[in-house]
């Protein structure tokens, strides 16, 4: 397109919005969200418009306040790390909670690459992973029950609305 054409601009979906869920399931996808701006940014696109919210039933669900951080000084310097962005997200957002909520988000991170990795493949069907599993819900549930022990109390609802997609793919988990 960038050949036959003055200007591209990319429409971009960072999360699902095909999930039978009131909220999809919690998956951050920082490192293909940072790697599509980097290749935006080195092919010279004129713009994008990231159509980004927690899956259409509420903003600031799930990882999307942490991912219109990382978004935002990545469209200022592509060449940013986007784990030390995240790490400096949390430590302001999240305050003393901050190690867990790294923690959760590194292992869907990971869960992630490693279902990419076999070949997996279905951004828009993120409560079908193999990894949303009975024992990593328990876990994952587990750090954040103890997030919101640790976080100020006066910002609590930061971490009711992170796990609002856990808290969706434990009740609709069969």
């Amino acid at each position: 397109w960038l050949k036959i054409t003055p200007k591209v601009w990319i429409w971009y979906y960072p999360n699902t919005y095909n999930s039978p869920l009131p909220i999809p399931a919690p998956v951050g996808g920082f490192k293909r969200i940072a790697s599509d701006i980097r290749t935006m940014a080195r092919l010279k696109v004129d713009g994008s418009y990231f159509e980004h919210d927690g899956g259409g039933a509420s903003s600031g669900t799930n990882l999307t306040e942490m991912q219109s951080y990382v978004m935002y000084k990545l469209f200022q310097n592509p060449a940013l790390d986007e784990k030390e962005l995240m790490k400096d997200f949390t430590v302001h957002y999240y305050g003393k909670a901050a190690d867990l909520v790294m923690q959760f988000v590194n292992e869907m991170e990971k869960s992630l690459d490693d279902f990419v990795a076999k070949g997996g493949f279905g951004y828009y069907s993120f409560q079908k992973y193999p990894y949303l599993t009975e024992k990593n819900f328990i876990r994952w549930n587990a750090l954040l029950d103890e997030a919101s022990k640790k976080i100020d109390p006066a910002h609590k609802v930061r971490i009711d609305l992170l796990r609002m997609g856990l808290d969706c793919c434990i009740v609709d988990h069969q």
